[in-house]
């Protein structure tokens, strides 16, 4: 190796190349997961790029995400299949045993609810904190084969989800009947999209060795080639990261290519490299580099506005006589058991079976958060047992039970109606077979925690 040689390798492993005379060198704490001929493992790396700690899944993974409080949360593929929520001293602190044929992404959502990317068959599960599984949603997908069904699937605002589906080579946006609302063609082995704030759509596109920013009319607005970045031998592009200075943190797994390359780099929107990864001693290849910043200034905390724990209903007024003196500890009369609300109280209008009919109406309040969400069991009778939204007198937002006394986490998104004076009301104005309505704990939040109920405008819809 020629002396120029073996300088441009020091500055590509220290991560300065790009760095001119007067600037410091970027540095970053990174987690990643090796994958491939070397050691399957989840490691994180100092800014000085030695390794702080280390995980070895019990079997296949390619994908991790590090949370806030230091734990970590990642798939195994192998048998059998689950997502897993380990501490830094490896102990399992949350699991979900998926009934499938494999397992290989999931994602942490800001409500604590976790998304689980299924394959054989193919779909989507919302699973809780207690591994309940609270929405599941079937992915269509054209791939026989399990294992390249779904690399990495997200939530959107409007209660769809993004999937990369690996070897249909196309990222599809679907909503909560599993519809596809929104596709683009997306290169071979896609493994993540990112819906941007601007509403375009981040891709990264396999091994077609690109990454690609699309409109919802799909339009190109911004791509990266090989030829662009040739310093850090694009190969083959997985995971993808959005930082908080607009910088793109783009994985690069250099399968058949090992040795030469960069695993990760950061980028700005000017196709400048001012960051990257690339020490091939510690690490052959890797298929998920995630950049640890540190946490941008949170969102306001939840406000919870009701949970339902005393003996009385408090400032809620009653009408009717379906909702009692005050909440109920769980089934009512000759009911079946009811499941899955929170703490040790909820609304339940089985007070006289399905008789008694009434409403029970909250205080005023004002919103001052992105969702409301809660929990919510009974009756499918739109506008006879529900729960509404008041604006004034107008409703707003209205949610029913889906027949079942198994409440299920609802959300409303309400950034249209941010500041306006509301109230919640719970109605039961019918008799006869489920004729009841079931709700629990309502929280302003900035996140949304279970199915979206209703609609927001969406240029992604054909």
């Amino acid at each position: 190796m020629s002396w120029r040689q073996l300088f441009a390798a020091m500055m590509l492993v220290s991560g300065s190349a790009a760095m001119g005379a007067d600037e410091s060198p970027v540095r970053h704490r990174i987690m990643l997961v090796e994958y491939g001929t070397g050691k399957n493992r989840i490691l994180e790396v100092a800014e000085d790029g030695k390794p702080v700690w280390e995980h070895r899944p019990e079997s296949i993974c390619v994908h991790c995400q590090p949370l806030a409080n230091g734990h970590v949360v990642y798939a195994c593929g192998g048998s059998p299949t689950r997502v897993q929520e380990v501490d830094r001293e490896h102990k399992v602190v949350w699991n979900y045993f998926g009934r499938c044929e494999q397992i290989m992404t999931s994602d942490r959502l800001p409500g604590g609810n976790t998304l689980v990317a299924e394959q054989g068959p193919c779909r989507v599960v919302e699973v809780d904190p207690r591994g309940k599984i609270a929405l599941a949603v079937n992915v269509p997908v054209k791939a026989p084969s399990a294992h390249n069904q779904m690399r990495c699937v997200h939530a959107l605002d409007n209660g769809h989800l993004l999937v990369a589906n690996e070897d249909d080579a196309v990222v599809r946006e679907i909503d909560a009947d599993g519809q596809v609302v929104w596709e683009c063609p997306a290169g071979k082995f896609v493994y993540e999209a990112i819906r941007l704030k601007s509403g375009n759509t981040l891709i990264g596109c396999g091994t077609d060795k690109r990454v690609i920013e699309v409109t919802p009319q799909k339009k190109i607005v911004w791509e990266l080639t090989a030829g662009d970045v040739p310093e850090v031998n694009l190969n083959w592009i997985t995971s993808l990261q959005v930082l908080q200075n607009g910088n793109y943190v783009i994985c690069n797994f250099l399968r058949g290519q090992e040795g030469r390359g960069a695993h990760a780099f950061e980028i700005t929107r000017d196709k400048k490299v001012v960051w990257n990864f690339a020490d091939h001693s510690l690490v052959g290849m890797a298929t998920t580099v995630k950049v640890l910043e540190e946490p941008s200034p949170s969102a306001a905390a939840d406000l919870v506005l009701a949970e339902f724990e005393d003996w009385s209903y408090g400032d809620w007024q009653t009408a009717g006589e379906a909702f009692g003196l005050g909440p109920a500890p769980g089934r009512l009369a000759t009911q079946g058991p009811v499941g899955n609300f929170e703490g040790q109280g909820l609304v339940n209008s089985f007070v006289q079976r399905d008789k008694t009919q009434g409403t029970l109406t909250s205080p005023e309040f004002e919103i001052t958060r992105a969702y409301i969400n809660f929990l919510i069991g009974g009756g499918a009778r739109p506008a006879l047992e529900c729960v509404n939204l008041l604006v004034g007198d107008k409703v707003v937002r209205t949610a029913t039970g889906r027949n079942s006394d198994e409440l299920e986490q609802s959300s409303w998104d309400v950034r249209d109606l941010l500041g306006q004076k509301a109230r919640l009301q719970v109605v039961d104005k019918s008799s006869g077979a489920w004729g009841y309505i079931l709700a629990d704990h309502f929280v302003e939040s900035a996140h949304r925690r279970g199915r979206l109920v209703g609609n927001v405008p969406d240029p992604h819809r054909r």
